[in-house]
């Protein structure tokens, strides 16, 4: 048999084994690069999900510690219902924002206004130094708010001073949700008052409640009758993600892209914050793995969209098409080699070990991963025994890896309330199949750590993510304390008040008594020296010159101004003190005192009109020498060969009657203005005018004790118009 013969025969016999060798090898190509494509495909998307559930459950823990926040702004107020600006600014400087947590606009108080209180508020807050304050927008509403605090107090946040929110529907229904149900509430899509023409962002806002101190708030209508304002934070949605996640976002192609929307429509009108807004890479024709995460925050939520392009892994999808390649030459190569027995085996066995190593470079990838991550991450099968323990839980614990895979919690730690209470969560959330938020106490030799813990469910069991929240947790207890403290020194501090007030109640009375002594007591000397007066101008009648004539009509005037001067400040100082407010008609209460100055009207030939005018809740007598006064003063105080013209006028504004009473006589200086209601003040002289200088301080006492106010408004030579307030319920 020659050479060629035996050749035949040889593949006559093995023909059909080397084609048999090379559609299995073919078959078990396809099967292994497809396994091996899915599984990198699978890794791939249990990577790109462990970061997006990363980001997550920092952006829930930041809302969270927003909210946390805001809630301390709320007790500082229920330690103290008259926080003042400066204590604001000192309680948000404290806070430490910018470091604890960058990327938040400011925090403020909104506070809620009546209508009938906006005039009085307004003039409040511009008394304080900003005389161009005003609610905005402008407008008649029954109800306003205003942002009175917000920290910090720069360019783009004084934008805001002032504005209504409630004004608003999407921030009215987010402050109604708040204030009803005494919780943390996020508003839906805004943009904010502070935006400008530059870097326009989409914003939202955070809203907590504040109730008025010792009022009940345990039903929805209690909290509602309680309620006096908000603590709130604006965000710019760029600015507080930056915040939250960093630079995570890095420029390249591979990058993952996060967008968010409000509640649970994606479409462009809710979107609320995208990290490739200004992207500028082509992503034309490329696949894409995508995935969807909810946050749920007291009632809002948020749906949070991540995509990624699938080339985020270049390595792998290289290794997949080689082994595709590679097992189709081998499996040529098995065929063609398929007579040599020691080749075959030697080819099966490399092609193992290539298998195998690209597996190890797949979990290896895996474990980097997991290892890059700064928080402890731990994966648990259904028995809680550990599957995977990565580098942080090393360094947390000093237990290496190899030593916890396969043993449980009991195994490693010792058995303590913490771990049974840990171990109770993690059935819990096997059970429940629903993600879990807690905090434990782990303890490391001396020292205590508090963690923050978040499980969520897995195919296998539960993956968990533990952060390390001492610093922040000690944070906290500090703000409590200087709570504590600022709650003592508004005690010490309410108590020396109340003793303050004790003392000046009691010299005031002892002031009164006083005058009333006083006054009294001197009356009866004044009266025996005008009797001595009257008495030696009898006696010597005709015996005295002109001198001692004027000298006895001198004593007799000073004692008579003397004894007016005595008998109006004892009445100044009676006024209101033996008399119960009763139902008193302005127009009758008016007609009366004309008819008592009939003689003065008809000597000045003085014209006065009235309108026709309430009837109020007052004292009578005080009303009556309080309409007497200004009438006097108006015909008094005239011009010469001028007769008098009095209007008296009234209007209903913010439920206060004001009453005017306006003259045509000689005005008032600018400069006196401000002291015309002072006690023995004259603006004029004596010789002009009669006059002890006392009347107008009657009328602003009477005025005041009716719980209103007096002014007057002038132009000099040319009329006057003196202008009071009672209160409707006065």
């Amino acid at each position: 048999m020659n050479v060629r013969n035996f050749l035949q025969n040889i593949t006559f016999k093995n023909g059909w084994k080397s084609f048999a060798i090379l559609i299995v090898g073919l078959v078990l190509t396809a099967a292994s690069t497809l396994y091996y494509e899915r599984s990198v495909e699978r890794q791939s998307n249990n990577a790109f999900a462990l970061v997006c559930q990363e980001m997550q459950t920092k952006i829930v823990s930041r809302l969270y510690t927003h909210a946390q926040l805001l809630r301390f702004g709320s007790s500082l107020f229920a330690v103290n219902q008259t926080v003042t600006r400066n204590d604001w600014k000192t309680f948000i400087e404290h806070s430490k924002l910018n470091r604890n947590l960058p990327g938040i606009q400011g925090v403020g108080f909104s506070f809620i206004i009546q209508k009938e209180q906006l005039m009085q508020h307004v003039q409040n807050m511009r008394n304080e130094g900003f005389p161009e304050y005003k609610v905005k927008p402008e407008g008649e509403r029954e109800l306003y708010t205003s942002i009175i605090y917000l920290e910090p107090f720069n360019d783009r946040n004084r934008r805001a001073f002032g504005y209504d929110m409630y004004s608003e529907p999407v921030r009215r229904k987010a402050m109604e949700q708040a204030r009803d149900y005494d919780v943390a509430v996020l508003s839906g899509k805004v943009t904010l008052v502070q935006e400008t023409d530059k870097d326009l962002q989409a914003g939202t806002l955070m809203y907590v409640p504040v109730y008025r101190n010792a009022m009940p708030t345990t039903s929805v209508a209690e909290r509602r009758a309680a309620i006096i304002g908000w603590v709130y934070s604006p965000y710019r949605m760029y600015d507080l993600m930056l915040g939250i996640l960093g630079s995570r976002d890095s420029m390249n192609n591979s990058r993952i892209h996060m967008r968010v929307y409000d509640n649970d429509s994606i479409t462009t009108s809710t979107l609320l914050f995208d990290s490739q807004r200004n992207d500028s890479i082509n992503r034309n024709d490329l696949s894409t793995r995508m995935l969807t995460i909810p946050i749920e925050f007291n009632g809002k939520r948020w749906t949070l969209l991540f995509s990624q392009p699938k080339e985020r892994f270049p390595f792998y999808q290289s290794k997949v098409i080689i082994v595709l390649f590679s097992g189709i030459v081998i499996c040529f190569l098995l065929f063609s080699l398929s007579l040599s027995l020691f080749n075959t085996r030697y080819r099966a066995n490399q092609i193992a070990l290539q298998l195998t190593s690209e597996l190890t470079v797949s979990e290896k990838h895996f474990r980097e991963l997991s290892d890059s991550i700064t928080d402890v991450f731990f994966e648990m099968d259904k028995d809680l025994r550990y599957l995977y323990w990565n580098k942080a839980s090393e360094n947390l614990t000093g237990i290496p890896a190899h030593s916890a895979i396969g043993k449980t919690i009991f195994d490693l730690f010792p058995d303590s309330p913490e771990n049974r209470n840990a171990v109770k969560v993690y059935q819990e959330v096997l059970q429940t199949r629903q993600p879990r938020f807690f905090e434990n106490i782990y303890q490391a030799g001396n020292k205590r750590f508090t963690l923050e813990i978040r499980i969520y469910p897995t195919v296998l069991g539960i993956a968990v993510f533990t952060s390390d929240i001492t610093d922040r947790k000690q944070a906290e207890n500090e703000i409590r304390l200087q709570n504590e403290t600022l709650e003592q020194r508004v005690k010490e501090r309410t108590r020396q008040l109340e003793e303050s007030n004790m003392k000046l109640e009691f010299q005031i009375k002892e002031i009164e008594q006083f005058a009333y002594i006083i006054t009294h007591d001197l009356t009866e000397p004044m009266m025996a020296l005008n009797n001595l007066a009257r008495l030696l101008h009898e006696e010597y009648a005709g015996k005295l010159d002109d001198d001692g004539n004027k000298s006895i009509d001198l004593i007799s005037n000073s004692a008579t101004r003397m004894r007016l001067l005595l008998k109006s400040l004892l009445d100044y100082s009676l006024l209101g003190k033996d008399s119960d407010k009763t139902d008193v008609d302005c127009n009758k209460l008016v007609g009366e005192v004309l008819d008592d100055l009939t003689d003065s009207i008809i000597e000045s030939d003085a014209i006065i009109t009235t309108e026709d005018l309430p009837a109020i809740k007052g004292y009578a007598t005080e009303l009556r020498l309080l309409f007497r006064h200004l009438i006097i003063n108006a015909i008094k105080f005239r011009k010469k060969d001028i007769p008098p013209e009095i209007k008296i006028s009234v209007e209903l504004l913010d439920q206060k009657w004001k009453f005017a009473v306006q003259d045509n006589g000689m005005g008032i200086k600018e400069r006196d203005r401000e002291n015309v209601f002072m006690i023995f003040k004259r603006m004029v002289k004596r010789d002009d005018y009669e006059g002890i200088g006392i009347g107008l301080a009657q009328c602003k006492k009477i005025v005041e004790l009716h719980g209103g106010e007096i002014w007057v408004e002038s132009i000099e030579n040319s009329c006057s118009t003196f202008m009071f307030t009672i209160p409707v319920s006065s």
